[in-house]
């Protein structure tokens, strides 16, 4: 047997939508399935490596490899390395097709692609499954231990408007002053694994969509509020609308040390900005759930349970 991990290619494209729309349709909620487009063209292709080229960045697809055995695509893998966190690598999309399965080849892939990223010097994988997902059992076996929970939970925005007094330090950000300290921020206090909108902007998964190429230069779609004292960044709150579902992500990182009150009135000012009627999915891990208890009092529903899980190389065994 003859197995590489390689780049997605032009090629691939047709099997890869079939895998990828196997996979979302059988792995992904009603709620938050508006995320994963279940067509790819070669347009979409195209496109992405032409704004590589000219932006000199990364392109979607950067993000992806093949697992291809004796000339068959069997699998795929999505995987991002946290920026400015070198030694961090997040497994965001992991299958095997369905025609492919209970041969190992899962695990030889997943085990291809520690040891690859491994000798470039990443040092931490993480992931999230499904609680009830069996596929938790076999990234146990792989050496996956558990992180910790993280959970979805969606509200309607509007419903319950709150009256609330202007917190001094509270503002909408500006892109030519703000990203690069809020990017520096959501390093420090967040994970890949911790956010919806990862690192926005410096890196932005959302991006994919042909339809949201231009998002980040349509600002009606996108809303940052930042909570600043002394000139430091104590909170911020990024909601990335998707009007066409009428619904919205939405991510709020704090620091862990600012004041019960001050968060509370954060969450509060955030709320109250929230177009009304949006549906809005946000989601917190175990040590965020002062979180979810103040969306949960404006009507929040805790819609899914995923196991947060951490592989870690043990520079004395390589």
């Amino acid at each position: 047997m003859k197995s590489i991990v390689r780049p997605v290619y032009y090629r691939d494209l047709p099997i890869f939508e079939k895998i990828w729309k196997d996979f979302i349709l059988s792995e992904t909620s009603s709620e938050d399935r508006f995320l994963h487009p279940l067509r790819f063209s070669g347009i979409d292709f195209f496109t992405g490596k032409l704004l590589k080229t000219i932006e000199w960045g990364s392109s979607f697809w950067d993000n992806f490899y093949v697992y291809e055995v004796d000339g068959t695509l069997a699998g795929f893998m999505e995987v991002s390395i946290s920026p400015g966190k070198s030694c961090d690598l997040f497994i965001k999309n992991f299958v095997i097709s369905s025609s492919c399965r209970n041969r190992g080849w899962g695990r030889d892939f997943l085990n291809d692609i520690i040891e690859k990223f491994s000798l470039k010097g990443i040092r931490e994988f993480y992931l999230e499954v499904r609680k009830d997902n069996r596929a938790v059992n076999f990234y146990r076996r792989a050496g996956f231990i558990n992180r910790g929970s993280k959970y979805y939970m969606i509200f309607t925005g509007g419903n319950n408007k709150i009256i609330n007094e202007e917190q001094e330090g509270f503002r909408y950000w500006s892109p030519s002053l703000d990203t690069d300290r809020l990017n520096e921020f959501m390093k420090k206090f967040s994970l890949p694994s911790e956010s919806l909108i990862t690192h926005f902007p410096e890196y932005n998964y959302m991006e994919h969509h042909m339809d949201n190429l231009i998002l980040k230069y349509k600002r009606e779609k996108l809303e940052v509020y930042i909570l600043e004292i002394d000139n430091v960044i104590k909170a911020s709150s990024v909601i990335y609308y998707y009007f066409n579902h009428n619904k919205a992500l939405m991510d709020i990182i704090f620091d862990s040390g600012i004041s019960f009150s001050l968060l509370e009135n954060f969450f509060k000012l955030v709320i109250n900005r929230i177009k009304s009627g949006i549906n809005v999915i946000f989601s917190f891990n175990d040590t965020q759930k002062i979180a979810g208890s103040f969306l949960e009092e404006f009507g929040g529903n805790i819609y899914r349970e995923n196991i947060l899980m951490k592989y870690m190389i043990d520079d004395l065994k390589t």
